[in-house]
């Protein structure tokens, strides 16, 4: 969801260099222990959004930009209508 904003967890159980997420980093965890995922996903939920964006605001907006005031969704949908309406 890092178009709207959200946090997310990329896991992979497996190792695949062209289906692994592009960047490392709290977001992203490559490994075959589901201990290692709970342990990875009970910290990303406790943290509140604020400090989420804040250990992966650089290397996401690699990725995807959110801008909470013209968000991505919006920006399609006024492509959209610009198509109908034409």
């Amino acid at each position: 969801m890092l178009g709207a904003g959200k946090k997310i967890l990329s896991w992979r159980s497996y190792s695949d260099k062209d289906r692994n997420f592009p960047l490392d980093g709290i977001f992203s965890l490559q490994s075959r222990s589901y201990k290692d995922f709970e342990k990875r996903l009970k910290n990303i939920l406790k943290m509140n959004i604020k400090t989420y964006s804040r250990k992966t605001n650089r290397n996401i907006s690699y990725i995807m930009r959110y801008e909470k005031k013209n968000p991505a969704k919006e920006k399609i949908l006024q492509i959209i209508k610009g198509y109908i309406n034409d």
